[in-house]
């Protein structure tokens, strides 16, 4: 069991943690309210912090750069020029080389259901 948050992200480069509405509330009512309680204590404590508007948040695989479909290319915002070299164009239009081997992000359909107004349950595993 992680016992600090540096530690629960293991050895990603991940700096959002990044939780579907529809599982958290599959979870019963009391983990619910403790989970809440803890969001408040972190919202009370950077009261003020700068933080962005809005964020976007798209579910995705990863794949090898060099793999990839002309469709998951696109999708990916990777292109390949006419001697074979990849690039990506980020959401910002910044353009950087891209290796065969990089792993990018493909977008693909959300596997977890869409939270419905809160009416969308999923059953939590007993392990």
């Amino acid at each position: 069991m992680a016992s600090d948050i540096h530690t629960y992200f293991g050895l990603s480069y991940a700096t959002h943690l990044v939780v579907p509405r529809t599982l958290l509330q599959s979870m019963p009512p009391q983990w619910q309210e403790r989970f809440t309680e803890l969001l408040t204590e972190l919202d009370d404590a950077f009261d003020g912090a700068p933080r962005a508007e809005a964020y976007i948040v798209q579910a995705a695989e990863e794949k090898e750069a060099g793999t990839l479909t002309g469709t998951e290319r696109r999708a990916a915002r990777i292109t390949k020029d006419e001697h074979g070299a990849l690039s990506h164009t980020s959401l910002l239009g910044e353009v950087t080389e891209t290796a065969d081997d990089e792993l990018v992000l493909v977008p693909v359909p959300d596997p977890v259901p869409h939270y419905n107004r809160g009416r969308t349950r999923l059953q939590p595993s007993t392990t």
